[in-house]
């Protein structure tokens, strides 16, 4: 009871961060304006040079990868943040159920994400796949969130690695766009070479973005099961060695005092 009172809290606060950072017009005025032009941009590079297909395909690949790119900033600036706002002292000084105050905060962060992601699907399946029905796009929106989530995990990573540096943020670029060119996201994996596709699949979004295609071109869960179950595992594993990570940090930065050097 304590954990969910905790989490409850958390959450609250999380909202109250968000619209005291991030106010509501610059998420309708510039954040989801810059993912529907991203998209609008490759969906026209697409239709150009393979036709409905692959501009079908497009579609469903950068309305993810936006959504996966804010993943990645944003969960890792709710762990960078704690350096430069000055709460990674308190942690310090009275050790707490930490992943469970990241998860809270993490909330307002997803619902912004995955708002954006819904955005660009809603309004571009009518004019650029009328085929996809709403009914496979609802059974694929679990799918997504969990795609999100994932790749919200790698961000932690970051975040906790890059704690003692400046480049989180441009660690998160980096990975965003070669998430770009090795996940599927504008063209299918399988025109990769061999071994950049199977470095593809120990990414966070392609397993998942591949189930999120075949349960949107109206495959069943169950045959989706092994992509969804690995995506799952990287986010346990790439989530597991960040709390890791920061944890290690917390201790060392504990036991040297120094502070200044985090």
């Amino acid at each position: 009871m304590f954990v969910l009172s905790q989490f409850s809290r958390v959450s609250r606060l999380s909202w109250a961060f968000y619209l005291a950072d991030l106010r509501p017009w610059i998420l309708f005025l510039v954040q989801i304006p810059r993912g529907l032009f991203q998209s609008l941009f490759f969906i026209y590079l697409a239709g150009s040079a393979g036709g409905y297909s692959q501009a079908r395909f497009a579609l469903i690949g950068n309305a993810i990868h936006v959504s996966a790119l804010y993943a990645l900033l944003y969960m890792s600036a709710i762990i960078e943040s704690d350096k430069w706002n000055g709460a990674l002292i308190f942690r310090v000084a009275a050790p707490g159920n930490w992943l469970v105050s990241m998860l809270g905060l993490s909330v307002a962060q997803y619902a912004t994400v995955f708002s954006i992601g819904m955005t660009i699907f809603v309004v571009f399946i009518p004019i650029v796949a009328p085929d996809i029905t709403w009914l496979n796009f609802l059974r694929a929106i679990p799918l997504i969130f969990m795609t999100i989530m994932s790749v919200g995990t790698f961000g932690w990573l970051i975040g906790s690695a890059a704690l003692t540096t400046r480049w989180v943020e441009m660690l998160d670029n980096v990975v965003a766009y070669t998430m770009m060119i090795v996940c599927g996201i504008n063209f299918p994996i399988t025109a990769l070479p061999d071994i950049i596709q199977t470095l593809g699949r120990f990414i966070p979004l392609t397993n998942g973005l591949l189930a999120v295609r075949a349960v949107i071109d109206g495959a069943s869960y169950v045959s989706v099961l092994h992509l969804i179950s690995w995506e799952v595992l990287m986010a346990f594993v790439y989530g597991g060695i960040g709390w890791l990570i920061f944890s290690r940090r917390l201790v060392e930065l504990r036991n040297s005092g120094n502070y200044e050097l985090m």
